[in-house]
């Protein structure tokens, strides 16, 4: 696998993930650790260093260095191994020298082995293991990882061996073995996918990019990305981001290959090496040789002078052909000849592979056959090794695909079965409730119909006996009572009518308005209406109220009606002073229908500016009512009407009738007087309507 060049970035987001602590959570500490004292005090300095790695390298170093010498001078081994690691995790980070960090994790485990501290061990033997790797001493790096998971596997840490896993597949790799790199990298996975961690799609990215399915493994890392968006560590991001330009390289879109590494340098925090060598690679895929050289230079003087193998013998490759390239063949020799014998010196067959293959292709343009025949013959046997090898992994990975899908396939058709069992348990819970329901809704039918038939011969029971009682009394006062009943009956009837007829007549007004008028005269209108509505509502429990509350929603209502058409009339309501309006009871509704008839049967034709005037008093036994309007009088009102297509007939004023009515029967007085108004010179002056209704108080 191809997977060496993320190896820096990969380790540091695997610990800053165990290390993640907020701003003030480190302030906090800094403060704990001017309290502490002895052991306490170095663990909280290591905890310092390691966090503050992430973010601040010479912070990091300085806690570092002081847990160090305060741990030395108590002799505190645990403290003493722990900031060793710290500054062998710092010069990783700082990728400026590797065998400085070998030597400060060898200390650090001959310290912990004699106190058996097993979880700082494995640590120390992880570092390690990473220093010798980097250093391309690939068998040490292979022992060390091992000793490592063998501590992580005693102590159950799931997460300390998967790293052990892929890091193990990373030395494989890098050595040439990579069949030996598949399985390391398929215990990465399973450790990964079952613990849920979403690195299995980078593992599956790389797996699949390995074999040239570029479109799958580009569509695992950018879900990868998409997670790591999610995250607070942004080297995370930047790794991914990186991955996926080089899927773009490989592809040779060298334009969106640029593009994904410039981002990713944006998100980088850290060691920008390895972004370098991609970019020195990229410039000599275009054939721009000159920023080629530069890149691929400065990664390579970076790499030897913290003697990174790996990376060294990467550079190198590249350099040779870009030199060859450019018909240099001095320097391309030259750069051969080093990766040779690096390669050759850390067992790295893939890199004695290229670099034979380099010398032959030099040394058969210079003239030099025999030298350069016998480099292919070299080249010849360790690419059909390698060759194997590659074809092993394939050969490997595909069946590993294959029996992957297949128990998927087993599980989704378990999952499928087990859905739908569900699915048929919900539908008979379901069934079952309806049924209960069904039972349910039939008792209480049952129960409404039997307690309405008991009601109803309960009622007729009553009214035969009440029918019987008025029968039989012979007192006057209990018949008058009985009656009374009946008419507050009816009377209640003719309101029930009256309040509807009201309503629709008001909403038709709304409608009207709303087509004809602009949004402002409508919300003005409908929050006018929605107040006489809720007068109305108050107003109807009552048999009777108070003669304010009637003026109050005859005044709403003539507001309305005046809005409606437009200001096209004028109107006056005035109750003498000897009349108290809060005192004074009116049935509900009793003078509206009459000034709605006034308006539209008589008023609305006029061609000017109609007036109506309403005036109130009390007169002996009984309250007057007058109201009168100049518009064009009941005989041209009527000769209109029969000319019209309409028939209806104003229920209004029917029903109001019928309720003045009531009450002069009830209290042998009440009555409605209309009379047409006769200007002076003899022509109509409008209509006047008189009414007289019992004083209540």
């Amino acid at each position: 696998m191809k997977l060496s060049k993320y190896i820096l970035l990969s380790l540091s987001m695997f610990f800053a993930s165990v290390t993640c602590l907020s701003q003030e959570r480190l302030v906090n500490l800094k403060k704990l650790s001017y309290a502490l004292n002895d052991s306490a005090k170095i663990n909280l300095l290591n905890e310092l260093s390691y966090t503050y790695s992430l973010n601040d390298i010479d912070s990091a170093r300085e806690f570092a260095s002081l847990s160090l010498e305060k741990a030395e001078k108590i002799n505190f081994t645990k403290g003493i191994a722990s900031s060793y690691n710290n500054l062998a995790w710092i010069e990783w980070l700082q990728a400026n020298n590797y065998p400085a960090m070998e030597l400060y994790c060898k200390k650090a485990i001959s310290l912990l082995e004699k106190n058996q501290h097993s979880k700082e061990l494995a640590h120390s033997w992880f570092l390690l293991g990473c220093s010798y790797w980097i250093q391309a001493k690939f068998s040490q790096a292979a022992i060390a990882y091992e000793t490592a998971g063998h501590i992580y596997s005693s102590l159950n840490d799931e997460n300390g061996l998967a790293n052990m896993y892929a890091f193990i597949a990373w030395v494989e790799e890098a050595r040439g073995y990579y069949e030996m790199s598949l399985i390391y990298s398929v215990k990465w996975l399973d450790i990964a996918k079952k613990n849920n961690n979403y690195r299995y799609l980078d593992i599956w990215a790389a797996l699949y990019r390995n074999i040239g399915d570029y479109n799958t493994s580009m569509d695992y890392y950018r879900q990868a990305a998409q997670f790591a968006k999610g995250t607070p560590h942004k080297d995370e991001l930047a790794f991914f981001t990186q991955a996926i330009g080089e899927i773009f390289f490989l592809e040779e879109k060298y334009d969106s290959a640029r593009y994904y590494y410039e981002l990713a340098s944006k998100y980088m925090s850290g060691n920008q090496n390895f972004l370098n060598a991609r970019l020195g690679e990229l410039f000599m895929a275009v054939k721009n040789y000159d920023s080629a050289f530069f890149y691929l230079n400065l990664d390579l003087n970076k790499a030897k002078k913290a003697n990174a193998l790996t990376q060294v013998m990467w550079s190198l490759l590249r350099l040779a052909k870009a030199y060859k390239e450019t018909g240099n063949n001095s320097a391309a020799l030259s750069t051969a000849h080093e990766l040779l014998q690096t390669a050759k010196k850390t067992g790295a067959r893939q890199y004695i592979r290229d670099g034979h293959f380099i010398l032959f292709k030099i040394f058969l343009e210079t003239g030099r056959r025999d030298n350069g025949f016998n480099h292919l013959q070299q080249y010849l046997v360790l690419k059909d090794t390698l060759d194997k090898d590659l074809s092993a992994q394939k050969l490997a990975f595909y069946k590993i695909r294959s029996e992957r899908e297949k128990d998927q396939s087993r599980i989704d058709q378990l999952n499928n079965e087990k859905k739908l069992q569900h699915q048929q348990l919900n539908q008979a819970k379901q069934q079952k409730k309806f049924l209960m329901a069904g039972i349910a809704a039939l008792f209480l039918l049952g129960f409404a119909l039997l307690r309405n038939l008991i009601l109803k011969r309960k009622n007729e029971k009553q009214r035969f006996v009440h029918e019987l009682e008025i029968q039989t009394l012979e007192s006057e006062k209990t018949k008058a009572a009985l009656q009374h009943q009946a008419t507050e009956l009816e009377m209640q009837a003719l309101r029930a009518q009256m309040n509807p007829h009201f309503i629709f007549n008001s909403l038709n007004s709304i409608n009207r308005f709303i087509l004809q008028n602009n949004k402002e005269q409508a919300s003005e209108y409908l929050t006018k209406f929605s107040k006489l509505v809720r007068l109305i509502l108050q107003n109807s429990n009552a048999s009777l109220i108070t003669l304010e509350s009637e003026l109050e929603a005859l005044q709403l209502y003539l507001e309305l009606e005046s809005l409606r058409f437009n200001h096209r009339f004028s109107f006056k309501i005035s109750v003498n002073d000897e009349t108290d309006a809060e005192v004074m009871k009116v049935p509900p509704l009793i003078i509206q229908p009459y000034a709605e008839n006034a308006i539209w049967h008589g008023l609305m034709h006029n061609t000017g500016i109609g007036n109506l005037e309403i005036e109130i008093m009390e007169e002996k036994s009984f309250l007057q009512i007058k109201i009168s309007d100049d518009g064009i009088g009941r005989k041209k009102a009527a000769e209109l009407k029969s000319k019209s297509a309409a028939t209806h007939k104003s229920m209004g004023l029917k029903i109001t009738e019928d309720r003045i009515a009531m009450m002069s029967k009830e209290e042998n007085k009440g009555v409605v007087v209309i009379n047409d108004l006769v200007l002076a010179d003899g022509s109509n002056g409008g209509t006047e309507v008189i009414l007289k209704i019992p004083l209540v108080q």
